[in-house]
Formats: C-alpha cells, structure tokens, sequence
C-alpha cells in the first residue's frame, strides 16, 4: 500500500523495550545493511503528549534508541568494529527526521493529497486500530498540526542535517586511512524496521 519494500522485526514484546545496548547494536547492524539518506523516529523528549495522553514508553524507548544508533554509532567504524569483518561497514544518515507532536517543529509536510492513503494504511494497522474509524482524528491532528503554516493537513518534524564529514564536526573522529568510506549516498526503497510484531 506504501510500497515499503521490506518489514523487518527485531522480535521484542509489546510494552518490554528498553534502549540497552544489544538494541543499539541491532539497530546500527540495519542501518549499516541498508545505508539509509534519511531515518525517521519518535520525539523521546515527549512524556506528557497532552493532557489526554501520556507517551507510550514503547515509542520513548525506541526513539532514543534510534538516535542513539544513527548518531554517532552507526558512522564509527569504531563502534562495532566486528560489523566490518561481516561486510556490514559504518555509514553516516544525513537526515534524521523527529516525529513531532506539534512542538518543536521546524519541517511541515503537505500531506493534504495523501492524507487518505495514510488513513487506510493505519486502518489496516489491525491488532493496534482493529475496526474502529480513526480517519477524523487523523484529519483532526494533521490541520491542527498545519494550521500555522496555513497548510490544510500536514505532518511535522523536527528535521536534523548531521554534518558528516565536515573537518568542523568534532563529534566524530577521522577514520583509518585504509578504512571503508562510510558517507558514500545510497538511495533504495523504504525500509521499515519494527521491534515487535504489532504491526501486523
């Protein structure tokens, strides 16, 4: 339906993720497999999402996790060295893309033409949506969430251009002269990875 080329589940319960170490690793181990341009993941700054809603500990979770794992992890050669040896070798993302819940925004996408692809998308969501209509909430946050951008129904994140390979980045050091360039751009289909099997 979104012409995701790949699901993969990294197999942990509903409601029992935590961002230890093994999941950073798993996470590095994707991201160095498939060398995105761009990752997107949830604010876990987000606690209070509103007064009707705490932030599932799953999605705080697995949000941190991932910028954990996109930066600086998966461009070190040194973190993980042994990914090389299993041909898998570090690779920088530009662009990571934050989930916003409004706050903090500084990217606002017009998704007023594909609004209703993303409703029956989530509608075919089952063991999360099952067979309630969400399609009016999901109307109703994309203007509230456009509304200061005078776009009808938009999505927002908070967007992050990580200056790889700049001599100015302090944060990651240089790699070996004989070392895998990293930065290389490659472009492919989305991939989508999931820690449980929840989105089925």
């Amino acid at each position: 339906m979104l012409g995701v080329a790949e699901v993969i589940f990294l197999g942990y319960p509903d409601g029992l993720v935590f961002n230890t170490l093994e999941l950073r690793r798993k996470l590095v181990y994707q991201i160095r497999r498939f060398k995105p341009e761009a990752l997107m993941t949830n604010d876990p700054t987000v606690l209070f999402a509103s007064d009707t809603y705490i932030n599932h500990p799953d999605h705080r979770a697995v949000g941190l996790a991932a910028l954990d794992a996109v930066f600086p992890a998966a461009g070190m050669p040194l973190v993980f060295p042994e990914m090389a040896e299993e041909g898998v070798a570090a690779h920088c993302t530009p662009y990571i893309f934050v989930s916003t819940w409004g706050e903090g925004a500084n990217t606002y996408i017009d998704v007023s033409d594909t609004i209703d692809l993303k409703i029956c998308a989530l509608q075919a969501h089952v063991s999360q949506v099952g067979g309630r209509d969400i399609g009016v909430r999901i109307r109703e946050s994309a203007a509230e969430r456009g509304k200061s951008q005078g776009i009808p129904f938009a999505e927002t994140f908070r967007v992050i251009s990580l200056p790889w390979g700049r001599e100015e980045n302090q944060h990651v050091p240089p790699a070996p002269a004989d070392a895998a360039e990293p930065c290389a751009e490659v472009g492919g289909e989305p991939v989508v990875i999931r820690l449980n099997n929840e989105g089925q």
